[in-house]
């Protein structure tokens, strides 16, 4: 190109050569020149959208683990930290059935429900959980939690980095001064009533957004 820009300035029979040429083969070089362009602008824009893509096909992978765990922890804390759980009853005389479907309803991982039903004392080994390997079962159940939002919080949009962040900050907090509470009945009652009803509000926020996220809610 620029030898035939040279010919030009340079005038004379070459420069009128190179002039017909361009007169003659100019629109096809021009419009080979603009489907190069849109080819390549085509390019960028197919390489932008599979980008955008694949990035809401990771969050809306990721948008229910992180639901999935927010509640378990919530209701964990909730359970765990209800006086009235302490058995008001003998567990060791319920019906195989009765005490599958009782020990089905607490929210702890399986092997501590195994534990249970498989113990000859049933009452202690409920106990056990309670006091101890519950409270234990939240603070795992929690590393889980923060694992996954750290990992994957870059897939998530800004107004939800902020909930889910939030929530995450709380659960932590919260957990600890579970985990350290005095002994007496009237702390756990104070610290439960509380929990329930601030954890309760940022849950229905995060609720909304992920459903707005998933298209889940209704128009």
């Amino acid at each position: 190109m620029k030898y035939i820009i040279d010919i030009l300035i340079a005038g004379g029979g070459g420069a009128i050569i190179v002039y017909a040429v361009i007169k003659a083969f100019g629109a096809s070089i021009l419009n080979h020149q603009f489907l190069k362009l849109i080819e390549t602008h085509k390019l960028k824009l197919n390489l932008e959208f599979d980008r955008v893509v694949k990035l809401n096909q990771k969050e809306f992978e990721v948008l229910p683990l992180l639901w999935n765990k927010i509640i378990l922890i919530r209701n964990s804390i909730l359970y765990f930290s209800d006086i009235y759980k302490r058995l008001a009853f003998n567990l060791n005389i319920l019906s195989e059935k009765g005490i599958f479907e009782f020990v089905n309803e607490i929210p702890a991982p399986q092997h501590l429900k195994d534990f249970i039903l498989k113990s000859n004392d049933k009452n202690a080994a409920y106990e056990k959980v309670m006091e101890i390997d519950g409270l234990e079962s939240i603070r795992i159940l929690y590393g889980e939690f923060d694992n996954l939002y750290k990992i994957n919080k870059i897939f998530l949009s800004n107004i939800l980095q902020e909930h889910v962040g939030r929530i995450h900050k709380y659960y932590f907090e919260a957990i600890n001064v579970l985990l350290n509470l005095p002994n007496g009945n009237e702390f756990k009652n104070v610290f439960r009533k509380d929990f329930d009803s601030k954890s309760n509000e940022m849950v229905e926020i995060i609720g909304q957004l992920i459903k707005k996220r998933l298209r889940f809610d209704e128009e």
